[in-house]
């Protein structure tokens, strides 16, 4: 399931109109490695980590476009 969902991010950040949450997922699916990593499996976070500073520095980079899939109203329409 997770790695169904890490491709799933993977591809969700090559589409532009969707990198933005893709990214998101990634930031949450991330933080779950690093408390696997930490608390489970007792091995060092480092790699989550850097993989969920990457997905952050996406998102935000991202984040007028994705702002804008859930305030996008119709054309034509008086606000």
């Amino acid at each position: 399931m997770v790695g169904a969902l890490e491709i799933a991010g993977a591809v969700g950040v090559l589409v532009s109109r969707l990198s933005g949450l893709a990214a998101l997922g990634l930031l949450c699916l991330m933080a779950g490695a690093i408390l696997t990593n930490v608390l489970v499996l007792g091995t060092s976070p480092l790699l989550p980590i850097v993989l969920m500073l990457v997905s952050a520095l996406v998102a935000w980079g991202r984040w007028p476009r994705t702002r804008t899939l859930f305030t996008k109203r119709e054309a034509g329409r008086l606000q």
